[in-house]
């Protein structure tokens, strides 16, 4: 008796953490969406505005984190669907969509979306950071734990970047 009650308090001391897990992350993600107003994108992703007029693909992100803003993920999917269209080249629109895929509940679509902004830039710290917590709302904690082993090694000079990493790493090893 003893026993099952022993597992049955580990499976729920588990379900909380990923539950606490996910609304440390959503509280990230949100205040990352929410603080993109005061930054040019190619401060905020690390990466240049590539190909098409630099305007065009600005206002465009913008118009889709306005919508993740009052969080309506799909209109906002649907923004960065079509400026992934007009800019195929550009990992700022797939990081976005995938952001929006993830809040909306599409882990799956998500890590699509994330691994192909690693595809275009594979030292993309966010992108793997982002894939991992993907990874571990699909409960793949292995791949989760790679991740994130590799965000501590991109981002060892981003002070919130590893802290995050470094406490989803944990979760993702199952640490209590």
């Amino acid at each position: 008796m003893d026993q099952v009650e022993s597992r049955r308090s580990t499976a729920a001391r588990g379900a909380r953490q990923l539950v606490l897990s996910r609304r440390s992350t959503l509280g990230i993600l949100a205040s990352a969406i929410a603080g993109v107003a005061a930054f040019p994108l190619s401060r905020l992703t690390g990466s240049p505005v590539r190909g098409r007029p630099t305007a065009t693909l600005e206002e465009g992100i913008q118009k889709g984190l306005d919508l993740h803003r009052q969080q309506n993920y799909g209109a906002a999917a649907r923004q960065f669907t079509q400026l992934i269209r007009s800019h195929p080249d550009s990992p700022d629109p797939y990081l976005f969509r995938g952001i929006a895929a993830y809040n909306s509940g599409q882990a799956h679509d998500s890590i699509s979306d994330f691994s192909k902004v690693l595809e275009l830039q594979p030292e993309n710290a966010k992108a793997l950071l982002y894939r991992g917590q993907s990874y571990l709302a699909m409960s793949d904690r292995k791949k989760a734990a790679a991740d994130f082993e590799r965000v501590l090694t991109l981002a060892a000079d981003d002070g919130r970047l590893a802290a995050t990493a470094r406490v989803q790493l944990r979760i993702a090893q199952g640490a209590n």
